[in-house]
């Protein structure tokens, strides 16, 4: 057996028999969201080239296959994302029936994830562009809700996915060809620019950033959710990839206080646009948007401590974000309305789900005690040693959330004249709960995660410094 057969085949062929026993939502979860955590697993505790021993069975884990023609390829440096992306999945998966997704949201949720992971397993690399594009298809199914054609939001997402496709290869392609010709420095400069455009319509980077809040808008919240987390890890992944493949791009002194300017534009400009937002739906899409932000601005500082702080801040985020999704799906269970005229006293009748929401918002602003504080915080002192204009101008677009989720509790404690009563079920409550406490330790004890990803991180090439 080998490694990519394990993490991208197996899963993909198990989503295609959870499609056709979708009817059976507990079974069809349960199952995913056991296949997920095993995956994240045996990915944390098993060197992959190795032999994998269980009782008396052994199996070698080669590392590469070939596939339609491709090698596919994982090694002990991508540890690290495998249990990073498995285990979004299942904290997402564990949340689907609750948050009441379409049917379909579990089996197409584990295909996507399965070619997701193909996309930064695939070589050459510049072919991770046609997987993160049939992954954008499948996404389709998910984001249109029952009897609803495709809103502006989702086709522009979609659009922006297709142009982004032969933008990419065909940057791909050019730098490809000038590794053995570095002095062809026009042709070089082309590529560039064409890299960049394609990640900037990946990563919603301003001005292609309307679609997110309007996607967010038009979808289920927690479908949209998934899809655009999953998306902010694995594109990260693929920009960092794809300047590690490159040595020119890579050895580019200018491109890194661009990826800064441009990390800040997205953190300030989305923090002013959450500050003054009126639908929750969309204060969510501007979230990812300042996430991406802080993104680029991690692989802009151009030092391994930078990358570092980014590749600890991808779990609680996820956590946040997935918290975030899930409340806001509990609180517009009878009411597709999510103006924040609508929430107004939401702390008497779902006190559970308003108070998970508005923690989640702090601390993806990185307030204290909150899992986002620590790398947060060192993310702020490592760009004020590069430049204090930068950190301004993210300081900004932070506060602007901080007012973000500032006014919306206000308006869940606003008085509408309904008595206290708690209507969230046993099942919800448990699992807010348990995602507020995983908030707090995150916050209070940053070291767990250090401490248990270090080996993993440890292997992981950070732009060959």
């Amino acid at each position: 057996m080998s490694a990519p057969t394990l993490f991208i085949l197996f899963p993909l062929a198990l989503s295609i028999i959870l499609y056709l026993l979708q009817e059976k939502r507990v079974m069809v979860t349960r199952i995913a969201l056991g296949v997920s955590f095993f995956l994240a697993l045996v990915a944390y505790i098993q060197p992959l080239g190795g032999r994998i021993a269980i009782g008396s069975l052994s199996v070698n884990l080669q590392n590469s296959i070939s596939f339609l023609g491709r090698a596919l390829t994982l090694s002990n440096s991508d540890r690290f994302l495998l249990v990073v992306i498995y285990l979004i999945a299942a904290f997402w998966f564990g949340g689907a029936n609750i948050a009441q997704t379409p049917k379909m949201f579990v089996p197409v949720g584990l295909a996507i994830t399965a070619i997701m992971v193909g996309a930064l397993a695939v070589e050459p690399f510049i072919y991770a562009a046609v997987l993160l594009e049939l992954a954008a298809i499948l996404t389709i199914p998910l984001l249109l809700t029952r009897n609803q054609s495709a809103g502006a939001g989702i086709l522009r997402f979609f659009i922006y996915q297709a142009i982004a496709l032969p933008v990419i290869l065909l940057a791909g392609w050019m730098l490809e060809g000038s590794q053995a010709s570095v002095s062809n420095e026009v042709q070089l400069r082309q590529a560039s620019i064409l890299l960049g455009l394609g990640f900037s319509f990946w990563l919603a980077v301003f001005p292609f950033h309307p679609w997110v809040p309007l996607v967010m808008k038009e979808s289920h919240p927690y479908s949209a959710g998934f899809l655009l987390c999953m998306q902010s890890v694995v594109y990260i992944v693929i920009v960092i990839d794809y300047l590690n493949g490159f040595i020119w791009l890579r050895d580019t002194e200018a491109l890194y206080p661009i990826l800064r300017t441009v990390g800040a534009v997205m953190v300030a400009t989305g923090g002013i646009w959450a500050a003054f937002q009126q639908d929750v739906r969309r204060l969510f899409g501007y979230i990812v948007i300042i996430v991406n932000g802080f993104a680029l601005i991690g692989i802009g500082m151009h030092t391994a401590s930078g990358l570092l702080t980014l590749y600890y801040k991808f779990l609680p985020q996820m956590v946040a974000m997935g918290i975030f999704a899930l409340s806001l799906s509990i609180m517009m269970r009878n009411d597709q309305d999510s103006e924040f005229s609508r929430f107004t006293g939401a702390f008497k009748q779902k006190p559970f789900a308003a108070g998970a929401m508005i923690l989640a918002i702090f601390s993806l602003a990185g307030l204290p005690l909150l899992a986002s504080f620590p790398t947060r915080m060192e993310q702020f002192e490592l760009l004020a040693s590069v430049s204090l204009v930068t950190l301004i101008w993210v300081l900004v677009g932070v506060g602007g959330l901080i007012f973000a989720g500032a006014r919306l509790m206000a308006t869940m404690i606003g008085e509408n004249g309904v008595e206290w009563r708690v209507t969230e079920r046993p099942g919800e409550i448990i699992l807010l709960g348990l995602g507020t406490l995983t908030l707090f330790t995150f916050g209070l004890f940053p070291n767990i995660i250090s401490e248990a990803l270090n080996r993993l991180l440890a292997i992981i090439p950070y732009l060959n410094l």
